[in-house]
């Protein structure tokens, strides 16, 4: 009965190991076909899911991101903006040019004279506008220059954020590359000596079956 009863443990045990391997499994496809944004479900290929073993971290590879590209335009945005209200203080020169013509009778020197519109008539114009009141404008140069300081530090605390993140991606990396390296070079080999050995023995009567159950788990 002990025997049996462990047994029994021992499978439901294996079982609910199982089980949660299965779902593990279930969530990160689910996951990967997240990452591809398609209508059709992927499975990757597990011909051989190991990265070599010579990667190394590259935190420069934190600045491709999409995400930091899409903040760095930001900045360059908020800086032309800054710029264009700088601007609107700066004096607006203006030059004017006009060409027309007169179909009738004018007065020219107290005579009447008449025009039958073929002579034209020139004239230029020529100024200089100078904003007066610039507190409004001032208010909104230093606004824009908020603006660029809020984009930069979105944009520092964004890489830092992802630079943490790929650091800690990196060393989880290492830590499971260990445990498959522990895996291959020695556990393996270790359980399969101990499941012959222990069939042998069971066989040949030196361990009972609650020995053996306890050896092969």
């Amino acid at each position: 009965m002990l025997e049996k009863t462990a047994a029994e443990t021992q499978r439901k045990q294996i079982g609910l190991q199982l089980q949660q391997l299965r779902t593990g499994i279930a969530i990160a496809v689910k996951e990967f076909n997240t990452l591809l944004n398609t209508g059709e479900p992927y499975l990757p290929f597990s011909g051989n899911l190991k990265l070599p073993e010579w990667v190394q971290a590259d935190t420069n590879a934190v600045m491709q991101s999409p995400v930091l590209q899409v903040h760095q335009q930001d900045i360059v945005i908020a800086e032309k903006s800054w710029e264009l209200q700088k601007s609107k203080k700066l004096p607006d020169l203006f030059l004017g040019y006009g060409n027309q013509s007169f179909i009738g009778y004018q007065i020219v020197n107290g005579t009447d004279k008449y025009f039958n519109g073929s002579r034209r008539f020139n004239s230029v114009q020529a100024g200089v506008s100078v904003p007066v009141f610039t507190g409004a404008q001032n208010n909104r140069i230093k606004a824009a220059k908020i603006a660029v300081l809020q984009s930069q530090a979105q944009y520092d605390f964004r890489k830092q954020q992802l630079t943490t993140e790929y650091l800690n991606s990196f060393q989880q990396y290492k830590m499971q590359l260990a445990s498959v390296q522990l895996y291959e070079r020695t556990l393996l080999g270790n359980a399969e000596t101990i499941l012959k050995t222990v069939d042998l023995q069971f066989r040949n009567g030196a361990i009972n079956y609650l020995e053996w159950a306890m050896l092969v788990n």
